[in-house]
C-alpha cells in the first residue's frame, strides 16, 4: 500500500516537491499506511483485535479523502490540512485506546471466568468419578445427586467453598473404600456444602451486572 502510493504519485506529478501541499499529502498517507501495517502486525486474537484494523481503514479513507480534496482545489491551505490530519490522528488514538482498554477488560474477565470453571469442573469431575465407581453401592443416588448438583452450579464466580467441598469428597472417598459407617452423615455433608455454595454466588451476584 505504501509502495503503491509512492508511485501513484510519481507517476501522477512531474515533480511531487513543487507544490508543498502534494509532498505534505504524501507524508501523511504514508504515515497513516505506516500506522496502519504496525498495527495489523500486531492484531491479536481477541473479540476486539480486528477493530484496530477497521479504524485505520477508516482513519486512511478519511486522509485519502482530504489529500484529493485539498491537493486538486485547496493546495495552499496548507495549514489547515495539517491541522485537520493531527485531529483526525488524535481520534483515532482515543479510539483506539478505548479499544484496548475493553479489549484487555474483556480478556481479563474470560481469563478468570475460565479459571473458575476449571475448579468446578475438577469438583464435577471427582464428583462424577465417585458415582461410577460405586454405582452398585446403596449410595449410587446420592452420588449421583451430588455430581449434577455441581455439573449444573453456576462456574462463573467462586466462593470460600470450593477447597473445602474438595477435600470433603475425598474424605468420602476414604470413608467409601473402607465401607465407613459414617458415609451418610458424610454425603450429607457433601451435599449441605455445594448447597451452601450456590447461596454464596447467588447472592454475590445479587445487584450486581
Amino acid at each position: 500500500s505504501i509502495a503503491a502510493t509512492i508511485i501513484f504519485y510519481l507517476m501522477t506529478f512531474d515533480n511531487i516537491f513543487t507544490i508543498p501541499m502534494r509532498w505534505i499529502s504524501l507524508m501523511f498517507l504514508i504515515f497513516t499506511e505506516g500506522i496502519g501495517t504496525i498495527k495489523a502486525l500486531n492484531i491479536k486474537k481477541s473479540i476486539f483485535g480486528v477493530s484496530n484494523i477497521i479504524t485505520s481503514l477508516f482513519h486512511l479513507g478519511i486522509v485519502l479523502v482530504m489529500s484529493i480534496i485539498f491537493v486538486n482545489i485547496f493546495p495552499l491551505f496548507i495549514k489547515t490540512y495539517i491541522l485537520l490530519n493531527v485531529l483526525a490522528l488524535c481520534i483515532l488514538l482515543v479510539v483506539d485506546v478505548v479499544i484496548i482498554y475493553f479489549d484487555d477488560y474483556v480478556a481479563s474477565k474470560n481469563k478468570v471466568l475460565s479459571e473458575n470453571q476449571s475448579v468446578i469442573e475438577s469438583l464435577y469431575t471427582k464428583a462424577k468419578e465417585l458415582s461410577i465407581e460405586y454405582k452398585e453401592t446403596v449410595y449410587k443416588k446420592d452420588l449421583d445427586e451430588i455430581s449434577e448438583m455441581l455439573q449444573y452450579s453456576d462456574n462463573s464466580t467462586l466462593s470460600d467453598d470450593e477447597i473445602a467441598i474438595l477435600n470433603k469428597l475425598e474424605e468420602l472417598q476414604e470413608m467409601l473404600s473402607n465401607d465407613d459407617e459414617n458415609i451418610q452423615q458424610k454425603i450429607t455433608n457433601v451435599k449441605n456444602a455445594v448447597k451452601l455454595r450456590a447461596i454464596k454466588v447467588k447472592n454475590s451476584k445479587r445487584g450486581s451486572y
